[in-house]
C-alpha cells in the first residue's frame, strides 16, 4: 500500500519508507551504508536489497557509488527525515495515549506511521506535549534533540558509576523479547543504574537497577546508551516543529 508521502513525491512506497528509515538510523548512528548492512538491518534478502536500491535510485532517492556505498540524495534525505519523525510520533501515540507495551511500540508504528500527513504531523506533537525523543530516546528530527556528547554503552563506562539510561539503540528496537526484558527490569530511557560487574569470562554485565540486580549479556548491554547522572539533560521543546531540519 503505498503512504501517505506518495501523494506528495510520486512513486514513493511504504517499502521505500522502511528503507529510508533505516537508511537514516544506520547513518545517525555511524555505520555503513551499504546492501550487506541494510539486510541485516530489514531482515530481508540481499537480492531484495538490491531490487529496492536500484528503484530507490530511478526515483532519484539514493545514489550508489564506488564500493557499492549508498547515498541518499537531498530528496531522499528529506523524506527519510520525516519518516523518522512520523515513525517516532506514532510511538509516541502508541504509548502515551493509547497505552501499547513500550517493548511493542516499534514495530506497531511501523503500520501507523503512514497514516500521519502534514496537515496532521504538528498538531499530533502538540497534542502529545511536544515530545523531543521517541519512547526509545531517540531525537525526533526537528525538535532540536540531539545526543548527549557524554551518552556511552553501557559495556564502555566505568563500575559504581550511577548512570541515566539516554536510549535504546535503534538495532535493537524491533527485538521484542529483548525489549520486553529491557521493560521488565526498567532499563528504559530516563531510568537510573549502575554497572556492578563487568565479566569478559563470562560476557556478562551485572547492573544494579531500580529493580535491584540484573544480568546482560555482553550484546544485550551494548544496546543501553546512558550518561552519567550528573551530566544527563533533558532538552527543552521548541514551539514549533522545524521541518528543514538537519535532524
Amino acid at each position: 500500500m503505498a503512504s501517505s508521502q506518495a501523494t506528495e513525491t510520486t512513486h514513493v512506497t511504504a517499502s521505500m519508507e522502511q528503507y529510508l528509515l533505516a537508511m537514516y538510523c544506520l547513518r545517525r548512528e555511524n555505520q555503513p551504508l551499504i546492501g550487506a548492512r541494510l539486510a541485516e538491518w530489514l531482515d530481508v534478502s540481499p537480492a531484495s536489497v538490491t531490487g529496492m536500491i536500484h528503484r530507490m535510485s530511478q526515483e532519484g532517492l539514493v545514489q550508489v557509488g564506488r564500493g557499492k556505498q549508498i547515498t541518499l540524495t537531498t530528496k531522499g534525505w528529506q523524506i527519510a527525515l520525516t519518516t523518522a519523525r512520523r515513525h517516532y510520533l506514532a510511538e509516541r501515540l502508541l504509548t502515551d495515549m493509547l497505552g501499547v507495551d513500550w517493548y511493542r511500540a516499534h514495530v506497531e508504528a511501523e503500520r501507523w506511521q503512514h497514516a500521519i500527513t502534514d496537515e496532521t504531523e504538528e498538531k499530533l506533537w502538540i497534542a502529545l506535549g511536544r515530545p523531543t525523543t521517541c519512547p526509545h530516546g531517540s531525537p525526533i528530527p526537528g525538535t532540536g534533540a540531539c545526543f548527549s556528547p557524554h551518552s556511552r554503552k553501557l559495556t564502555d563506562v566505568e563500575v559504581g558509576r550511577e548512570l541515566i539510561v539516554e536510549r535504546i539503540s535503534d538495532s535493537a528496537t524491533e527485538n521484542i523479547d529483548l525489549l520486553k526484558f529491557f521493560q521488565d527490569h526498567l532499563i528504559m530511557p530516563g531510568k537510573k543504574l549502575s554497572v556492578r560487574e563487568i565479566n569478559s569470562i563470562t560476557q556478562a554485565v551485572t547492573v544494579e537497577t531500580e529493580n535491584g540486580p540484573v544480568a546482560l549479556g555482553i550484546e544485550a548491554a551494548r544496546q543501553v546508551i546512558v550518561v552519567p547522572a550528573h551530566l544527563f539533560q533533558q532538552r527543552k521543546p521548541p514551539e514549533r516543529l522545524r521541518k528543514d531540519s538537519t535532524f
